[in-house]
């Protein structure tokens, strides 16, 4: 028997209406600007994770990284900060499902729209790219529709790293990602650049 999860009320200005999901570097709620009244995707950064440098330094690099990146094919951040010790990034909220939902309900795509798709996909990528950023966890799961099904945006940038940074964030020989879609290099633990997400991306369309 699992015990139900207790949502907070709020997170500093973001008042939480209820949960989205949630990913291996957090919880993601439907939350609301009290003074904007903007609704937003709150992603909270776990208290047992909050007390991890290093976690704490990947989480916001995340929302810095984000910020820097302005494509209609990549969620777009607001704010990131921390209250009484909990971190949170505040992003823009994409009313609709995860590639890997709508390919559960709907099952194999048509040739044109998954074209469309994966053009969609790799114009976030080559923008992040562009900055010299590698995501690392390219797959359905972090491919988000809108309720149309026609807009795609890229998130969940928690493995992002500098492909000219010497420091990975990562132990020499350690695995991050996610195994089904990562690629030879990223499975062996050794750096990634572009063509590690483009291989992920061709992966996650085949």
């Amino acid at each position: 028997m699992t015990t139900e999860v207790k949502l907070p009320e709020a997170m500093g200005p973001y008042r939480i209406k209820s949960k989205l999901g949630q990913g291996g570097m957090g919880l993601v709620f439907h939350a609301v600007h009290e003074t904007l009244e903007r609704s937003v995707a709150l992603k909270i950064l776990p208290a047992e994770l909050s007390a991890d440098p290093e976690y704490v330094t990947r989480f916001l690099r995340e929302a810095r990284t984000i910020a820097t990146l302005r494509h209609d094919n990549v969620v777009q951040v607001y704010d990131a900060g921390a209250v009484d010790g909990k971190y949170f990034i505040a992003m823009e909220l994409v009313e609709g499902d995860s590639l890997g939902k709508y390919l559960q309900v709907k099952g194999r795509l048509s040739e044109p729209e998954a074209l469309e798709l994966l053009y969609q996909a790799a114009k976030g990528l080559a923008a992040a790219h562009g900055k010299g950023l590698v995501h690392r966890d390219i797959k359905p799961d972090n491919m988000l529709l809108d309720k149309e099904h026609k807009t795609l945006r890229i998130v969940d940038f928690g493995l992002v790293m500098e492909q000219t940074s010497t420091t990975q964030l990562t132990a020499t020989g350690a695995c991050l990602g996610t195994p089904q879609f990562m690629s030879p290099e990223q499975a062996d633990g050794d750096k990634a650049d572009a063509r590690t997400d483009l291989y992920s991306l061709g992966v996650t369309f085949y």
